[in-house]
């Protein structure tokens, strides 16, 4: 009865014995880092995305382009007009391009992030 006792009193660290070893065969961490990779380089096409965004709200017409130059300019007013002018032109002409490039990159992070869960969720289930 006393030995049971102490057994059951030891559970805790054999069960996180057990899940370290268990982590550390499998590789999990590893797996985890790459999912963690994959996250961190799918800010690029959302960047690209969101430039894409920009640039066509603000090329729909030029009452929504001065607005969004004269909020930039209330935000940052050491800021010259003609840079925010050439930055907003650049959005606007580079807009189909950034948006095309974001999709298409966004596809190719968010299958390699797919294939590292799979991968991580195969391994763990076995």
């Amino acid at each position: 009865m006393a030995e049971r006792k102490s057994e059951s009193r030891w559970w805790p660290v054999r069960f996180l014995c057990e899940l370290w070893w268990g982590l550390r065969r499998r590789d999990l961490s590893m797996m985890a880092a790459a999912i963690s990779f994959y996250g961190l380089l799918a800010l690029i096409p959302f960047l690209l995305i969101g430039s894409a965004v920009l640039g066509f709200f603000a090329g729909s017409s030029r009452a929504t382009e001065h607005a969004i130059s004269e909020g930039i300019r209330r935000v940052l007013p050491q800021v010259t007009g003609a840079q925010i002018e050439a930055a907003l032109d650049s959005f606007i002409q580079g807009r189909r391009v950034a948006g095309g490039l974001g999709l298409i990159s966004l596809l190719w992070v968010a299958s390699g992030a797919f294939e590292m869960v799979a991968s991580a969720l195969t391994d763990l289930c076995g």
